[in-house]
């Protein structure tokens, strides 16, 4: 395991990853119900401010504290570049841990299985 990455067990947050500003409603849902169930959640609705490096606290976020990373699975984040960019991350990390759980896909739409992006399949 590279040295720079924390263990999975010195990590602790779960990830929310989604199309903004098409899957904010979902997001924000599924964070705050998360957070209610006592886990500690990194969401850019809830955690990012005007003037935030935001590509920098998100990757740092993901890199550094993510125990697992929420893939919130949509027509839009499946093809948006952002949220590609998160994934790529992640997988990255997953890989680097060793984890094959670390992503997890939340479908929340009529995304046809077969159409998901290749990093989900």
């Amino acid at each position: 395991m590279s040295p720079t990455l924390p263990s999975i067990e010195h990590r602790d947050a779960v990830f929310v990853s989604h199309a903004n500003p098409e899957d904010n409603a979902i997001a924000t849902w599924l964070t705050l119900r998360l957070t209610r169930e006592g886990y500690r959640v990194w969401c850019d609705v809830v955690k990012l401010r005007g003037g935030d490096d935001f590509w920098k606290n998100i990757e740092a976020a993901i890199r550094l504290r993510t125990r697992r990373f929420i893939f919130v699975t949509s027509r839009v984040s499946n093809q948006k570049p952002g949220t590609l960019k998160e994934l790529a991350i992640a997988e990255g990390v997953a890989r680097t841990l060793g984890e094959n759980r670390f992503i997890i896909p939340v479908k929340v739409d009529d995304l046809p299985y077969g159409e998901h992006n290749i990093q989900i399949n």
